[in-house]
């Protein structure tokens, strides 16, 4: 019998004289049905040591119940440490976990930001990952997604930078990047060496200020990007670009 049953008590009778059931043995055989019932279904609801707990996305661990588990935060690859500073502004890319998969900083201008820097993301990809943009070698490409307008009576920039998180599908590729107005890739705004060159892997990648000294200088002016790649084809991955302006 279960040890965990409620045990007889030897000095009380379980039968009468006429050989049925006393009171007290009726109660006490009630009572062990009652009792094992309630075992029957703890058992019954009890987790195998074999069942398995798995690490998700973003998670490492876990194993069989067999012994105690922990789950932990798997490592990205972004270095540790603060980004962003009196100098540099901060570069962020988050995936659809809401973890940080690439972190890197863009110097300030000389002085500081306030009423003489703009910057702002003119392009974002989806959560889900980066959009692709198919470039070629013949000619700079207009990417309609990528485009903003400003007021040059209210901002009259001088310098631009382009800073962009993504990636080329061809090892060894390089893209180029104009800033252009009212969206015409052969009408660049930066006549000294239009191209700003962006390697291949380039997360976190700056194109570095380059003068603007071509174009309107007041009034509302739509600027664009083009784009264009150093072989025949290239697809070009792109979670987001941001242009960055100074007086």
């Amino acid at each position: 019998m279960d040890s965990r049953l409620t045990p007889l008590q030897h000095n009380v009778p379980i039968t009468n004289a006429d050989g049925t059931p006393t009171p007290y043995f009726i109660q006490l055989l009630q009572q062990w049905r009652d009792e094992k019932k309630e075992t029957d279904e703890l058992a019954e609801g009890a987790v195998q040591a074999s069942r398995t707990l798995t690490a998700g996305v973003g998670l490492s661990g876990g194993g069989t119940l067999a012994a105690d588990r922990t789950f932990d935060l798997e490592d990205t690859a972004v270095t540790p440490g603060v980004y962003g500073d009196a100098l540099n502004y901060p570069v962020f890319t988050v995936d659809q976990q809401g973890r940080l998969t690439n972190a890197a900083e863009i110097p300030l201008p000389a002085g500081g930001g306030g009423a003489d820097f703009l910057a702002f993301k003119i392009f974002e990809g989806s959560p889900t990952g980066a959009a692709t943009i198919n470039v070629n070698s013949t000619a700079h490409i207009d990417v309609g997604s990528m485009a903003f307008s400003l007021d040059l009576t209210e901002f009259p920039f001088t310098e631009f930078l382009i800073a962009v998180s993504g990636g080329s599908n061809q090892a060894g590729q390089t893209i180029t990047a104009q800033l252009t107005a009212l969206f015409n890739p052969s009408a660049p705004i930066h006549t000294g060496g239009n191209d700003l060159v962006i390697p291949n892997a380039f997360n976190g990648y700056s194109s570095g200020w380059r003068s603007k000294d071509t174009g309107a200088s007041s009034g509302l002016v739509h600027y664009g990007i083009s784009l264009k790649g150093s072989n025949s084809t290239v697809d070009l991955l792109i979670n987001a670009m941001t242009i960055m302006l100074r007086k």
